[in-house]
């Protein structure tokens, strides 16, 4: 071994003892640096001199890689915990928000304002004939009728929110995408040959994990460093490429509903996680839920309503009424499709009672409503008008929107009704207290707004009568068909204490995602994280090494410079 020999041994050491502090350096200057993943060294010797039989001499010491300290599995351990925890965070969030608006725990609210209605009833059926009981009847059906809608409104401006909250994300992930996409070019590039490219490996796993905060996705690493991403089994990055995503609203039983749909192909997602995710749940299931709920609440208490008032009597019959629902197909059976009504009638009967007011006789006349669906001859409007029409003192037409008219053939006749064992009558609007069909259109009927004596509190003619008002306020608490055999109360209270429920199950979903995701990147710290004292322990270990190094190449100057004086 000679001189240069012994000079490239201490250079190797001195450059590499170098390298090395540097590296540790930079370490100790990222210790807080979100994403930063520690690097290492990896040196080997050089290969060992001949020098004779059996004698072998190094050759001092080089630097093999640096190597960006990661497990890859853990990484996307910790992608899915980020995109668990968005999901249910953001679902809880958003559910507070329909809390928030239906005010369940506070005094403004249905269940409260649907007490009220039916006390109204109780307090009538206490003075059936009291004009203050009646005024406040429709005072707090108004009010019962306001607040639904008010918050059917609100509730379908939430379904507003979220389709822009959703577009919105879609920009953000498309952004995401392609910074994706350019990293992984970049990372190509750096890496061929010998090249390292650790930070950039850092950039591209804090957009990863970002976009786990939108979706939960998958990645697969090819051999030039580049990623593709999955979510499912459909690829947002495919050969180190992006493809973008769009939101598109395909209609599935009859609602609009947003798809998240990717690349050229249109290839729809399947939003397991992310806040992307929780955004299309609450979107297609959460709001939907409940705003059929509300429909359904607002549909089934005014049918339940009309079915007990129009079969009723209030302080005076009619001289004339027009239904206020409309009828598609008048010769149509009324129970049809064709016939297109809102509310089904059944097969049954009803009576309608004409009296001449003069002389306060009363005749009654029954109209049978055949919808049993045999003989071909079930009752259609049309039939239904024919039948009427041949009783004495009556006459009954269709208007063009498809309404039936009564009119009393007579200024001292008038007309009223009982026993509607088909609820024909509530189907047409006939002599009902609630117009509309679902929470948009609930509504006082103007007939009983402008007229308080037509609230039908009573049956059998009886002057303070108070059956029917009785009827409508025991609804609170009786079962009805529409809601399975259970009560209007009841079916809002479930809807209210599901809301809870689900609340509740996401928000401790979301503290449990959350202490697995704490508990994986204290895992990840362990392996990627900078150890301050373990990196000043390396800055020591390097800098004694770099000064010997040093001192080496210090002690083959002084021996070269001994040489060349002897000569």
């Amino acid at each position: 071994m000679g001189l240069n020999t012994a000079l490239q041994i201490g250079r190797s050491g001195l450059l590499t003892a170098q390298t090395a502090l540097e590296l540790t350096g930079n370490n100790l200057a990222n210790a807080a640096t979100p994403g930063y993943h520690r690097n290492n060294v990896v040196l080997s010797a050089v290969a060992s001199q001949r020098l004779g039989p059996n004698v072998y001499l190094g050759q001092g010491v080089q630097l093999d890689s640096i190597v960006r300290q990661t497990d890859e599995a853990l990484e996307a351990r910790i992608r899915g915990s980020i995109s668990d925890g968005s999901y249910s965070q953001t679902r809880t969030d958003l559910l507070k928000q329909i809390e928030s608006i239906e005010g369940e725990f506070t005094t403004v609210n249905v269940s409260s304002k649907l007490g009220k209605f039916f006390d109204s009833w109780s307090g009538l059926a206490s003075k059936p004939q009291d004009d203050a009981k009646r005024t406040i009847v429709i005072s707090e059906s108004e009010t019962l009728a306001r607040h639904i809608q008010q918050i059917d409104s609100e509730i379908k401006d939430l379904r507003g929110q979220t389709d822009s909250a959703i577009k919105q994300s879609v920009v953000s992930v498309n952004d995401t995408l392609e910074q994706i996409g350019q990293l992984n070019q970049q990372i190509a590039l750096s890496e061929q040959g010998t090249g390292n490219a650790s930070s950039l490996r850092d950039q591209r796993d804090q957009l990863l994990a970002e976009l786990s905060k939108y979706m939960d996705v998958s990645t697969v690493e090819m051999p030039s460093g580049s990623v593709d991403v999955y979510v499912g089994s459909i690829p947002i990055v495919m050969n180190g490429q992006p493809q973008r995503i769009e939101v598109a609203y395909d209609t599935i039983n009859g609602v609009s509903t947003p798809v998240i749909k990717a690349g050229k192909d249109k290839d729809p997602l399947v939003m397991n996680g992310g806040q992307l995710g929780a955004l299309i749940d609450y979107r297609t299931i959460d709001l939907e839920k409940t705003i059929d709920s509300l429909d359904s609440l607002a549909k089934q208490l005014i049918f339940e309503v009309n079915k007990q008032h129009s079969q009723s009597q209030g302080l005076s019959g009619f001289t004339d009424i027009t239904g206020t629902y409309t009828v598609q197909d008048s010769s149509a059976a009324l129970n049809s499709v064709a016939a297109g009504m809102e509310f089904t009638p059944e097969h049954g009967s009803f009576k309608i009672h004409v009296k001449d007011k003069s002389t306060g006789q009363m005749t009654t006349s029954v109209i049978n409503i055949d919808l049993d669906g045999i003989g071909g001859d079930d009752t259609s409007l049309d039939s239904l008008v024919a039948q009427i029409n041949s009783v004495a003192g009556i006459s009954a037409s269709i208007s063009p929107s498809g309404q039936i008219k009564l009119n009393a053939d007579g200024s001292n006749l008038e007309m009223s009704f009982s026993e509607d064992s088909s609820g024909v009558l509530a189907a047409l609007g006939v002599n009902t207290f609630f117009d509309g069909y679902n929470a948009t259109t609930i509504a006082v009927n103007d007939v009983i707004k402008s007229d308080s004596s037509k609230i039908a509190s009573g049956r059998g003619h009886l002057a303070g009568d108070n059956t029917a008002a009785l009827a409508i306020d025991a609804l609170r608490d009786e079962p009805i068909d529409g809601f399975n055999g259970t009560s209007i109360t009841d079916f809002w209270n479930k809807h209210v204490q599901d809301l809870a429920v689900n609340i509740s199950q996401s928000n401790s979903q979301a503290t449990a995602d959350q202490t697995v995701k704490n508990s994986l990147e204290a895992q990840q710290q362990s392996i990627s994280g900078v150890n301050v004292d373990e990196e000043t322990i390396n800055l020591m270990k390097y800098q004694q090494a770099y000064q010997a190094s040093a001192r080496y190449l210090s002690t083959v100057q002084q021996l070269m410079e001994t040489l060349l004086s002897l000569a």
